[in-house]
């Protein structure tokens, strides 16, 4: 029998899922490289990649989907909660109360349970670049929102 991903995924689904996974990889790079400029923010951000991708192998766990597409979705899980451990001395060093507030949610996976929707690919990053367009904004010095507006 072929694996889930060879079987029941077409191949925009399939890419879809390569490129998602791919942009996980790349934060996380970045966010190895940067340990000591990260923010809550951008803990808290390991934390829900760390805890989905937790959270879909374990909805997974069992089924007959390729054993590639499982390993990435472990390591990737992995290797958040890695970087977020040597993050966090960092994170408090840079603002203690601001870690202090959000201590419990940035110390432990963090998972969304939501229904499972059909992404579109289209759609991506549609409106922002509607926007920039419309209004001429250069996107290289564009900064959508601060660490204010995100709180």
């Amino acid at each position: 029998m072929a694996p889930l991903l060879a079987q029941y995924l077409s191949w925009n689904t399939a890419r879809l899922i390569a490129l998602i996974l791919n942009a996980l990889n790349g934060i996380e790079n970045y966010y190895e490289q940067h340990l000591s400029e990260l923010n809550v923010d951008g803990l808290f951000g390991l934390r829900v990649i760390q805890g989905q991708l937790k959270s879909i192998s374990t909805d997974l766990e069992g089924s007959n989907l390729d054993r590639e597409l499982m390993n990435a979705l472990y390591n990737l899980s992995g290797r958040a909660n890695e970087i977020a451990g040597k993050a966090i001395p960092y994170v408090i060093e840079r603002d203690p109360s601001y870690y202090q507030q959000f201590r419990y949610l940035l110390n432990r996976p963090y998972t969304v349970k939501h229904s499972i929707q059909r992404s579109d690919e289209r759609l991506r990053w549609l409106d922002k670049e509607l926007v920039s367009r419309r209004f001429g904004i250069d996107e290289e010095r564009t900064m959508w929102f601060d660490e204010k507006q995100s709180d």
